[in-house]
């Protein structure tokens, strides 16, 4: 695959992206295996990661090295942060250039599923991927597997499905609303600062119950049933 240097970024390691661990190394070779074309990978990668990884609010642990693409493949679960950098660093693995970006969005079915822990309508710093497919960016969200899509009553998406377009379809067909408020852009890794801070801006509320003995933040949901 030939690249120019405004995509070198994107195909480097970085620290949450760690498309050099061995982990993520053989987990995307072992996803891609006999596999030629870079959109086949893209496609088998996206669904790998979709399915094979649970999206779990259970347990959340914000320590840097719990955030890396390598833990995920080592425990199995995570939220969309974690699933992003994953798809994003075994894309990279395999020589496809990729970028995360995120955004903030209202939905009352937020408010509904996840209130009793977010206190909030607002789903604040969503994950996205951005694979380079040759001569654009294709916009991807591996975050919710199908057990997770049933639990939110979400259509499961696929790939390349715009998720903007196909849940606010959903939740006018629900009769729900949906607005995406904000867009932090793209990034060629996890902009960990960021994150936090925005965490603490909308949800003060979960840094009071935060098990100090293990900073930088460790949350422990129990209470969400059915999804630890």
């Amino acid at each position: 695959m030939r690249t120019d240097h405004a995509l070198e970024a994107y195909l480097t390691p970085a620290e949450f992206i760690d498309s050099n661990n061995p982990a993520v190394i053989d987990y995307a070779h072992q996803v891609t295996n006999g596999l030629k074309y870079d959109t086949e990978k893209a496609v088998e990668l996206f669904y790998a990661v979709r399915d094979d990884f649970k999206f779990d609010l259970g347990h959340i642990d914000l320590h840097p090295s719990k955030l890396k693409a390598s833990a995920l493949v080592k425990r199995g679960v995570g939220t969309d942060i974690e699933k992003s950098t994953l798809l994003a660093a075994a894309a990279r693995a395999v020589g496809i250039p990729s970028r995360v970006s995120f955004a903030n969005l209202r939905s009352n079915l937020t408010a509904e599923q996840l209130g009793n822990v977010l206190q909030s309508d607002m789903l604040v710093f969503h994950s996205y991927v951005e694979l380079w497919m040759g001569n654009h960016w294709v916009k991807l969200s591996p975050a919710f597997n199908r057990e997770a899509c049933d639990y939110l009553d979400l259509p499961p998406l696929d790939f390349g499905i715009a998720e903007e377009k196909l849940f606010k379809k959903h939740h006018r067909r629900k009769h729900k609303y949906l607005k995406y408020v904000h867009d932090y852009g793209d990034f060629a890794d996890l902009p960990y600062d960021l994150y936090i801070s925005e965490l603490r801006k909308y949800y003060p509320h979960l840094f009071k119950i935060v098990d100090e003995t293990t900073k930088p933040f460790k949350f422990d949901l129990q209470f969400l049933e059915g999804w630890v």
